[in-house]
């Protein structure tokens, strides 16, 4: 089922909110850590999967983000995986990862980390991509420009957002 991340409310099909789950497969919980494993179960017992998603109407599920990454923006929940997935629909950009930053006005807003495919592209020819692709809580405040190289990576080959935040973090303060 899928249920409304700050609410808990169940939601019809089609609405997008964080993909609840149980049955014999489902785990029981952390070892040792009740406080983590009251956390992670719904009190009537759905186990909540961290990640964000909705029921198409062909019955399919659509997995749209990771619920701990999505942020508040003029009081919408905005999914960094959507946003990510318009930027890469522009042929400057080759890979696109956004973060949630703290902004005076907006309470959170996304910032972009770009890897171009196009050496010309310029953070004008981002922000008029996006400015036309998403509503205006959803506009992306800054954009950093990133080597494919360069960005920090698990042994697996994963991005790590962290990094990618302390890094803004330090662009922002100096």
């Amino acid at each position: 089922r899928i249920m409304a991340p700050e609410t808990g409310e169940v939601l019809p099909p089609g609405s997008t909110g964080e993909l609840c789950a149980r049955g014999p497969t489902a785990t029981i919980g952390y070892f040792r850590k009740p406080e983590e494993t009251a956390a992670l179960f719904t009190p009537d017992g759905w186990l909540k999967m961290g990640d964000l998603g909705r029921f198409r109407d062909d019955g399919n599920l659509l997995l749209v983000g990771r619920s701990k990454e999505v942020f508040k923006s003029r009081g919408e929940l905005v999914a960094p995986k959507e946003i990510e997935e318009i930027l890469t629909t522009h042929p400057g950009i080759a890979q696109a990862f956004v973060i949630a930053m703290p902004d005076d006005h907006a309470g959170e807003c996304g910032c972009a980390w770009i890897v171009k495919a196009d050496p010309a592209l310029c953070e004008d020819d981002v922000r008029g991509f996006l400015e036309t692709r998403v509503a205006r809580y959803k506009m992306v405040r800054d954009v950093w420009f990133i080597a494919d190289e360069d960005l920090p990576r698990t042994g697996t080959g994963k991005i790590q957002k962290m990094h990618l935040r302390a890094r803004a973090e330090a662009l922002l303060s100096g």
